[in-house]
C-alpha cells in the first residue's frame, strides 16, 4: 500500500486541496487591533497553485452547487457575476452584501423561485 501507485489512494483528498481564504481566519487574527490586521492584510498572499491543486480541486467540484468544497474554494474569489460591482464599490467604503457574497459564497448565495428547480438549488 505504501508504494507506488497505490500510496495515492491513502492520501486524504482534503490534503491535495489549496488552503481556502477562511483557513487563514484564525482566532489570534480575530483579536488583533484594526491596524495591525490592516497591515497584516497588505502583506497576505496565497499559496502559490500548482497544477495538481488545480486539478485537485477541479476533481472535487465537479457537482459544483451540490458540493461544499466549491463553496470553500469559491470564497475569496470574485465570480464571473461580480466584476462590475466590485469596480463599482468604494474601496474605502465597500458594499457590505457584495463582501459577504465574495467571502461567505454558500451563504450568501442568490436564490429565487426562478431558480430552483425540482428541489435542486442553483447558484
Amino acid at each position: 500500500m505504501a508504494r507506488e501507485p497505490y500510496h495515492k489512494e491513502f492520501i486524504p483528498k482534503s490534503s491535495m486541496l489549496p488552503k481556502t481564504i477562511l483557513e487563514y481566519r484564525t482566532a489570534e487574527t480575530l483579536q488583533l487591533p484594526s491596524k495591525e490586521l490592516e497591515e497584516l492584510c497588505q502583506e497576505f498572499q496565497l499559496e502559490e497553485l500548482t497544477l495538481s491543486k488545480v486539478q485537485a480541486v477541479e476533481r472535487a467540484i465537479r457537482s459544483q452547487s451540490a458540493s461544499r468544497i466549491w463553496f470553500k474554494q469559491r470564497a475569496g474569489r470574485i465570480p464571473a457575476s461580480k466584476p462590475k460591482q466590485v469596480l463599482k464599490t468604494k474601496s474605502q467604503q465597500p458594499s457590505k452584501s457584495l463582501i459577504k457574497a465574495i467571502c461567505y459564497p454558500e451563504i450568501y448565495r442568490f436564490t429565487t423561485a426562478a431558480t430552483r428547480y425540482l428541489g435542486f438549488e442553483l447558484g
